[in-house]
């Protein structure tokens, strides 16, 4: 239990929620139950159950269910490069956020003055990577990786020197 409304009292029970759930209008008169929760927190997530008993009604018992997910926005993420830049060779540039909720996805693109979005497959949104073939001088730059979901984003980048 989280918060118990009896005999015209509301006691806050002893959970991670205390001092952030209250009920978001004064119960009576308006028997509005609906219960406002500050600071939300990914921990927060999971199914709520509202029970009402009500001595007067014949109905005696309503139960509503309601399932909450706490969207986290991506954390800042780290850049890396996985190979050994030089002309005519490979590498692979790396993004990844500790994290998010939902998983963040990634986007790499190449920074102005030579402004460049990528695509797959040399551009893999879900793991976060950008495979570059057969590195060119004209390929330097900085190149930035940003993390999105439907919370936020966050983004990294590096200079790729050759």
């Amino acid at each position: 239990q989280i918060l118990t409304y009896l005999d015209g009292a509301v006691k806050v029970e002893e959970t991670p929620l205390k001092g952030r759930a209250s009920f978001l209008h004064p119960v009576e008169p308006s028997r509005n139950l609906s219960v406002l929760i500050n600071g939300t927190r990914e921990a927060d997530s999971g199914q709520y159950v509202c029970t009402v008993n009500v001595a007067d009604e014949a109905a005696g018992r309503n139960v509503a269910v309601v399932n909450l997910t706490v969207l986290v926005p991506p954390g800042a993420p780290a850049c890396r490069l996985l190979g050994s830049p030089g002309v005519g060779r490979d590498v692979t540039l790396s993004c990844a956020a500790r994290h998010g909720k939902p998983l963040p996805h990634y986007r790499w693109q190449r920074a102005a003055p030579a402004a460049r979005l990528f695509f797959p497959p040399a551009h893999d949104g879900a793991r976060g990577t950008l495979r570059l073939r057969n590195l060119s001088a004209d390929m330097a730059g900085v190149y930035v990786c940003v993390a999105e979901n439907r919370a936020g984003a966050a983004s990294c980048n590096l200079t790729l020197a050759l």
